[in-house]
C-alpha cells in the first residue's frame, strides 16, 4: 500500500510539472456598443406587467445606476434629479421615447442617452422532495427534506439618444439563480426568494455595463516551459511580481541563445510573444509568433496564437476609439 501511494504521488508530481505553467491578467477591453459620444446617461423605468413599476422595478433601476456609476465612462443623471427638472418642463419619463418631445428633452439634458426597459420575465418556482429513509452509526432511521428554489429573471433593456428619439441598442438580458436547504426529519428552511431576485438583477446589470463601457476582463495567459530553458520560467517569475521590462528582455535574450533546438527556441519566441503582446506591442508579438510557427510549423497553438494576437489589436484600437486617445 505505501508503494503504491508513493507512485500514485509521483504520477501527480510528474503531471503537474507537464502542466503549462499560466499566470492570470486584468485586461481593459472596450465595450460592444460605442457610446462615448455621449457625455450623460439617465436611467428611465424599468416596468413590468400592464407597464408599470413595481419595487422589482426599482431594485432594477438601483442596480444598474450602480453599475453604471462604477464604470465611470458618464456623467449620471439621479433619478430624482431627473424627476423634478422634467417636471418643472411639464415633461415626463415616457415623452424621452415620443418624437414630439424628444428635441425639447435634449436641449435640457445635452448629449445624452436614456436607459429604460420592461421586465419581460420574473419568475420564481420552488419544490420540496425528500431522500429515502436512511440510517445513522446509532441504527436511528431518518429522512433528510429538501427545499430547492429557482429564480428565473429576463429584462430587455433599451438604450435611447434623448435628442433624436433614436434607439442605439436593445437587447433581452437573462439571468437564473437556485438554492436549495435542507433539514433532518423536518421542513427545510425557506428560501429568500428575494435574495435570488438580487442576484439576478446583479449579473444582469453588470452584464448590461460590459455592453456600453470599457471593463477589465480576467485573463488565463498559458505559457511554454522546456527544462533546457530555464530562463521561461524566470520570465514568468517576473511577470507575477509586475517586473515586465525584466521579463521582456529575460525572453528576449532567450531567444537568442546559443545551443538550443528548434522546438525549444520556439517556445522561447511564443513565451516572449504572449508577453509583449499584453504588453501592447501587437506588430512585435505577431513576428515573435510566425517566427516560433517557421521553427515548429507542427504546433498549431503557434498560429493561433498570430490570430489571437491580430484581434488583441482590433480589440485595443477599439479601446482607444472609446476613450477618446485615437492617434
Amino acid at each position: 500500500m505505501k508503494k503504491l501511494l508513493i507512485i500514485k504521488f509521483c504520477v501527480i508530481i510528474l503531471l503537474m510539472a507537464a502542466c503549462s505553467p499560466s499566470i492570470h491578467l486584468n485586461v481593459k477591453r472596450p465595450a460592444k456598443v460605442n457610446l462615448s459620444e455621449y457625455k450623460t446617461i439617465a436611467v428611465g423605468d424599468f416596468t413590468g406587467e400592464r407597464n408599470r413599476r413595481s419595487l422589482y422595478s426599482v431594485s432594477i433601476e438601483e442596480a444598474i445606476t450602480y453599475q453604471l456609476f462604477r464604470t465611470g465612462a458618464f456623467d449620471i443623471v439621479e433619478r430624482r434629479n431627473l424627476d423634478l427638472l422634467l417636471e418643472e418642463h411639464n415633461l415626463s419619463l415616457s415623452g424621452l421615447v415620443d418624437d414630439g418631445s424628444t428635441v425639447e428633452i435634449g436641449q435640457l439634458l445635452g448629449s445624452a442617452v436614456l436607459v429604460f426597459g420592461r421586465i419581460a420575465e420574473n419568475d420564481y418556482q420552488e419544490e420540496t422532495s425528500r431522500s429515502d429513509q436512511q440510517e445513522d452509526t446509532d441504527g436511528n432511521k431518518y429522512y433528510v427534506n429538501y427545499r430547492s428554489g429557482r429564480y428565473n429573471l429576463a429584462i430587455n433593456i433599451r438604450i435611447v439618444d434623448v435628442s433624436t428619439g433614436r434607439i442605439l441598442f436593445t437587447q433581452t438580458f437573462k439571468s437564473s439563480k437556485t438554492t436549495r436547504t435542507q433539514a433532518k426529519d423536518e421542513a427545510a428552511p425557506r428560501i429568500d426568494r428575494n435574495k435570488l431576485f438580487n442576484e439576478c438583477v446583479n449579473e444582469i446589470s453588470a452584464q448590461f455595463a460590459k455592453k456600453i463601457a470599457p471593463y477589465e476582463e480576467r485573463v488565463r495567459v498559458s505559457f511554454e516551459k522546456d527544462r533546457n530553458l530555464p530562463e521561461l520560467d524566470l520570465a514568468i517569475a517576473q511577470i507575477r511580481v509586475d517586473d515586465w521590462d525584466d521579463a521582456i528582455h529575460t525572453l528576449r535574450s532567450a531567444t537568442m541563445k546559443p545551443e538550443i533546438d528548434d522546438d525549444t527556441r520556439a517556445k522561447a519566441f511564443y513565451n516572449y510573444g504572449l508577453v509583449i503582446m499584453y504588453y501592447g506591442k501587437y506588430d512585435e508579438a505577431v513576428e515573435a509568433f510566425r517566427r516560433a510557427m517557421q521553427l515548429n510549423p507542427g504546433r498549431n497553438k503557434y498560429q493561433d496564437a498570430i490570430i489571437r494576437a491580430r484581434a488583441e489589436k482590433e480589440k485595443a484600437e477599439e479601446l482607444q476609439r472609446q476613450l477618446g486617445r485615437e492617434d
